[in-house]
């Protein structure tokens, strides 16, 4: 549950970031018919999950029957065997995590998800200062929300790609150069995503042997 939750609220403020990035990129008729298609379909189906997942804490035998079901039929398609006891254990954590948050423990998780996220948009801003070409907090965060949201949803590590190819289209449409786009989106990512990542990799052995150690 404590990997969850950030994970969960984290993407629900990235939901909310770009629905208004979505209507700010409409509003100014910045966006294409396709891709304001595909950001639709995927704030969609992002909403279908939520609305799915509020329905089923409410109603938890059906939620279960359900997850079992499509479990089940997921399984034969990728001819892959059935754990039901892994899918059990994931609904139950649902449960729990729904149960814990309802019992007033949202304020400090939802506080830190907000956080993250507006630490993060911060340090894009200042990228682009630091590139000599300030946006507007309109244009910041329309090309910030969706492609941030999008590698989410990816199978790719980190949305590698998605995400920096949807904020290169999203911010050279918005009348950002291309030239600092790309180096704003490099940096960006390097900070954000690479580094840490290649930070935590290394730390994995050590950490290993902590655990080991004090097991021991």
């Amino acid at each position: 549950m404590a990997g969850g939750v950030p994970t969960l609220l984290s993407n629900g403020a990235l939901v909310i970031l770009s629905v208004f990035g979505l209507l700010h990129l409409l509003f100014v008729h910045k966006l294409s018919t396709l891709p304001a298609i595909v950001f639709g379909l995927t704030l969609l189906i992002l909403g279908l999950v939520v609305a799915g997942m509020l329905w089923g804490v409410q109603h938890r035998s059906h939620l279960t029957k359900v997850g079992l079901w499509t479990s089940v039929h997921w399984g034969k398609l990728r001819r892959q065997t059935y754990d039901p006891s892994t899918v059990q254990a994931s609904i139950k954590r649902l449960f729990n995590t729904w149960d814990t948050l309802r019992t007033g423990d949202w304020r400090r998780p939802v506080a830190g998800a907000v956080l993250t996220v507006a630490f993060d948009m911060l340090t894009l801003y200042l990228i682009f200062i630091a590139a000599g070409h300030p946006v507007s907090p309109g244009i910041l965060l329309a090309g910030y929300g969706l492609p941030l949201l999008l590698g989410r949803l990816s199978i790719l590590p980190g949305g590698v790609g998605i995400v920096e190819g949807t904020m290169t289209l999203l911010y050279d449409g918005l009348g950002v150069p291309n030239p600092i786009t790309v180096v704003v989106i490099l940096a960006y990512r390097a900070i954000s995503f690479w580094l840490p990542a290649l930070l935590g990799f290394l730390l994995i052995p050590y950490l290993q042997h902590t655990s080991q150690r004090a097991i021991g």
